[in-house]
């Protein structure tokens, strides 16, 4: 740093940060030019920034070096109160010497005059009375100039070979716009970016903030809110976070608030509550606070809706002598779920012609290990049938079906002797509702036309919407497992009875690749861009559903329905 202390009632002050790696230090012991700082009545300093445009993005994704310097002079503003520095972008005022303006700006020397050996940058201005009234600073174009954090880039130890970072060397000579000089110069060993040499020191440092605090005369900055937490409205079971962001000196706390009473315990910048219920409904706030003040967010409003959830699944098809029709489905956690193979009961009950004679099945878990199987029910299931909404079979018949717990994915592999129509259910059997959920259910089948299309039937149960994603898929098999015959051209319809009425609710031919994004957080497969396979996303209410995958133009093969939870 070279500077002009002789000046006393005014005159012109000179300051320089010189290329080289600086020393690390461990005292507190900022210094302050003798040239004064910008007096008491000043509120802000605005900087005119004149640098031109880069000749691309900069390596910390800046497109311009003016970004650059504004997210300098944010550096500082954030530990100023009384002084903040603001600017103007591809500032066009004239640039010179004692015109009362704060030019920053790229030059090969400084108002007609050389830069001082090393130089990497230089802030020059004029002081009155004292205090300051102007504050240049020009960076010396014949350097190579970035932006970027971290160490030093560049050839070690020699300076015309390193790529010097425009954000360090803009924080440090906005220190001295501010007042600060070298600490280095004056006998001083700390860390900070004000030292007179370039370091791996990216950015300000506790001395460089002790420094202007003492000049802007203020204690600790107190916080202020960036970002607010916000509402939300989720599904009884549900898990919630809320989260605020803020600035000040640190150390900050943190404190929530549910309908303006202290949540003990709640004292972190998130709050996450899990397994909601009716009770955790109210307004969130938190207050951030520290030794220079505190700032309270704006209200966030917990809005929790009724446990809405997938309670059955079931498939109907006609099932060729030898087939296996496969019924996939996933769990949360652990949950009891009645599984059946309707066939002889599908003619006394619906009368139903050809029905399948004796359907059996095996429940097979992630590894295709079978965990369970049946091949004629029990009548003590009777209870669980009536207890979930399931019709009766009729006594004695060949159908299917147990009761067990499955955790995560499985499936049941439906086969037997015969051939005809079968119905596979799928029904969560636990007692009362819980936050463990049937997220996903799936039926693969070959699909025919008319009667013989993929036809799965499932319930939301509850009292408020749920968001499904539902996909009717035929390439993707071939795209992703390598099946063959698959359906060509999947056309997706959600049927609902409606007055009455069966009634298209929703419907898809061709899935949109905006789509992708859902698949990706409901962990489904992807589909192969511009396949003809089916999907939609889709809100609907408590009730009963179809979901029918037929082929367009009257077309057969391999096809697979699927039914995801969306959270």
């Amino acid at each position: 740093m070279r500077s002009s202390p002789r000046f006393s009632a005014g005159g012109r002050w000179v300051a320089a940060m010189l290329a080289g790696l600086g020393a690390v230090a461990t005292a507190d012991a900022f210094v302050l030019l003798p040239s004064g700082a910008w007096s008491a009545s000043t509120t802000s300093v605005t900087m005119q920034l004149q640098l031109g445009s880069s000749s691309g993005t900069l390596l910390d994704g800046a497109t311009s070096w003016g970004q650059v310097i504004e997210a300098a002079l944010s550096d500082w503003n954030q530990y100023l109160q009384r002084l903040q520095f603001k600017f103007v972008r591809d500032s066009t005022v004239p640039i010179g010497d004692g015109t009362g303006l704060n030019n920053v700006f790229f030059s090969a020397e400084v108002f007609g005059e050389a830069f001082p050996g090393g130089a990497l940058a230089v802030t020059t201005g004029w002081s009155w009375a004292g205090s300051r009234i102007e504050g240049d600073i020009a960076f010396n174009s014949a350097y190579a100039w970035n932006s970027y954090r971290g160490a030093l880039r560049g050839q070690s130890g020699a300076l015309t070979g390193r790529l010097y970072d425009i954000r360090r060397v803009a924080i440090h000579e906005l220190g001295h716009e501010l007042g600060l000089d070298h600490p280095d110069q004056h006998g001083q060993t700390v860390a900070a970016i004000m030292n007179s040499a370039t370091s791996n020191t990216d950015d300000v440092t506790a001395d460089d903030i002790a420094g202007v605090r003492s000049i802007d005369n203020t204690g600790p900055a107190a916080p202020a809110i960036t970002v607010q937490p916000q509402s939300q409205t989720v599904n009884a079971g549900a898990s919630v976070t809320f989260s605020v962001a803020s600035t000040g000196t640190a150390p900050l706390s943190f404190q929530w608030r549910k309908d303006g009473a202290t949540l003990a315990g709640a004292t972190s910048a998130t709050l996450t509550l899990t397994n909601v219920t009716a009770p955790d409904a109210g307004v969130y706030s938190v207050v951030v606070a520290n030794s220079g003040g505190s700032a309270t967010s704006t209200g966030a409003t917990l809005t929790v809706g009724g446990l809405s959830r997938i309670s059955n699944l079931s498939v109907r098809t006609n099932l060729a002598g030898g087939q296996t029709l496969v019924v996939g489905f996933v769990t949360s956690g652990a949950k009891n779920l009645l599984i059946r193979g309707v066939g002889p009961s599908l003619a006394a009950v619906f009368s139903l012609a050809n029905p399948y004679a004796d359907p059996k099945f095996t429940v097979n878990n992630s590894v295709g290990a079978v965990v369970d199987q049946n091949d004629n029910w029990v009548a003590g299931l009777s209870p669980t049938f009536t207890s979930v909404g399931a019709f009766a079979l009729t006594s004695g018949s060949k159908d299917a079906a147990l009761l067990r717990s499955v955790s995560g994915p499985s499936t049941a592999q439906v086969s037997g002797t015969g051939s005809g129509i079968m119905l596979v259910e799928v029904y969560d059997a636990d007692a009362a509702p819980t936050a463990t959920r049937l997220m996903n259910v799936a039926a693969r089948n070959q699909v025919g036309t008319g009667a013989d299309v993929l036809i799965s039937g499932f319930v939301i149960a509850g009292t408020g919407p749920e968001k499904l994603l539902i996909r009717g898929i035929g390439p993707a098999l071939h795209d992703v497992f390598g099946v063959t015959g698959v359906l060509a051209d999947p056309v997706l319809e959600i049927h609902q009875t409606i007055n009455g009425v069966d009634t298209v609710v929703a419907s898809n031919n061709d899935w949109s690749a905006s789509l992708t994004a859902t698949f990706d957080a409901v962990g489904a497969y992807r589909f192969t861009a511009g396949s003809k396979d089916a999907a939609l996303l889709v809100t609907l209410q408590p009730g009963i559903y179809t979901a029918q995958v037929s082929g367009a133009n009257s077309g057969t093969g391999d096809g697979v329905v699927e039914i995801y939870e969306v959270p």
